[in-house]
C-alpha cells in the first residue's frame, strides 16, 4: 500500500539528518533527447535558471536543484506522469519563512519523486493520490517560503522518497527543449530554456513504424523525406532553425509523396523538421554538418 505523507512528515523528512553519502557533483547524465522529463511549464514558454545544481553557497549547496524565474501565477505543469503523493497550498505568498512552502510532490512509476516548491497560496491545481499525466497543469508559480522574497519554481528530484535530504536528491535534465546544457549535460545557471511540444517523438514513431522515412540525418547536401504510406497525411513540410526562422516549406499531396530539401547552404548546427497535419503539429530534429 501506497505510503501517504502528512505536511509535518514531509518538513520533519526535510530537515532531518541523513546517514547517505554526499551526491557527485561531476555526475555526467545521459543526453536531453533520452530524458524522460519534459520542462516543468508548457510549450513556447521560456524561463531562467536563476540557479542550477550545486550551487556554492545556499540552498543548492551540493544539491541537484533547480530555479526558474517563474512568475506569480504562471502555470507548473508535471514533469513525468505519477501519483500526487502530497500537495499543500495553505502558505501565504508574504510569508517568506522556511518551511512554509506550498508544494507539490509526484512520485513516477520508477519510484522516483519530483518536488515543485514555492507554489502560490491556493494555487495547487492537483490533491493528493490523484493520478496526473506529464505536462498536465499542477499548480500556479508563487512566493511562499524561503524564496528571498522572489517568486519562482524550484525543482528538485529524489531517488526516492526514504528522505527529501539533498543527499537523495537526483540530477535530471529534459528532452523538450534544445538550448545549451553544460558538460554534464545539465541546465546551466542563468541560460534561458524554452519548451517545444513533447509531440516531437511522434515523427520517430511514425518512422518506426514505418510511414515516413528522413534520412540522411545528419546530413550535408540534400534532406531525404519521403512519405511510405498515405495512411500518414502531412499537410505541410517546413525546416526552421533553433530561433524559429523558416529556412524550407513545401505543401504535400498525394502526388508528392517524396520530398528532397538542399540544405548545402545553410549554416551547420541544429534544425527542426515540420510536419503540420490536419489536428497536430509534429516535429524531428535533423543535423546538418
Amino acid at each position: 500500500m501506497k505510503r501517504i505523507l502528512t505536511i509535518s512528515m514531509v518538513l520533519s523528512m526535510i530537515g532531518s539528518f541523513s546517514a547517505q553519502p554526499e551526491i557527485n557533483c561531476d555526475t555526467v547524465y545521459a543526453e536531453p533527447a533520452e530524458s524522460e522529463y519534459i520542462l516543468p511549464f508548457g510549450p513556447e514558454k521560456t524561463y531562467t535558471v536563476t540557479q542550477s545544481n550545486c550551487h556554492p553557497t545556499g540552498g543548492h549547496f551540493l544539491t541537484f536543484a533547480y530555479d526558474f524565474n517563474t512568475l506569480m501565477g504562471d502555470t507548473i505543469v508535471a514533469c513525468r506522469s505519477g501519483i500526487v503523493v502530497f500537495a499543500n497550498d495553505q502558505y501565504a505568498d508574504t510569508d517568506w519563512t522556511s518551511g512554509h512552502e506550498n508544494n507539490v510532490f509526484i512520485e513516477h512509476p520508477d519510484g522516483t519523486r519530483i518536488r515543485y516548491t514555492h507554489l502560490m497560496q491556493g494555487g495547487v491545481l492537483v490533491s493528493q493520490n490523484q493520478m496526473v499525466e506529464q505536462g498536465q497543469p499542477i499548480g500556479l508559480s508563487g512566493n511562499s517560503g524561503n524564496t528571498g522574497g522572489f517568486p519562482h519554481l524550484h525543482l528538485s528530484a529524489f531517488q526516492d522518497g526514504s528522505s527529501y535530504n539533498r543527499q537523495n536528491t537526483i540530477p535530471i535534465n529534459f528532452c523538450n527543449t534544445n538550448d545549451p546544457v553544460n558538460d554534464q549535460n545539465l541546465l546551466i545557471e542563468g541560460q534561458s530554456y524554452t519548451a517545444f511540444d513533447k509531440n516531437i517523438t511522434a515523427i520517430e514513431q511514425a518512422e518506426k513504424e514505418g510511414f515516413i522515412k528522413v534520412f540522411p540525418n545528419p546530413v550535408r547536401n540534400f534532406l531525404n523525406v519521403k512519405i511510405v504510406t498515405p495512411d500518414y497525411s502531412p499537410n505541410q513540410i517546413q525546416l526552421v532553425n533553433t530561433d524559429g526562422k523558416l529556412v524550407f516549406s513545401s505543401n504535400i499531396g498525394h502526388e508528392s509523396r517524396e520530398i528532397k530539401i538542399s540544405v548545402s547552404e545553410l549554416p551547420k548546427g541544429l534544425y527542426f523538421l515540420v510536419f503540420k497535419c490536419s489536428n497536430e503539429t509534429i516535429w524531428k530534429k535533423v543535423l546538418i554538418l
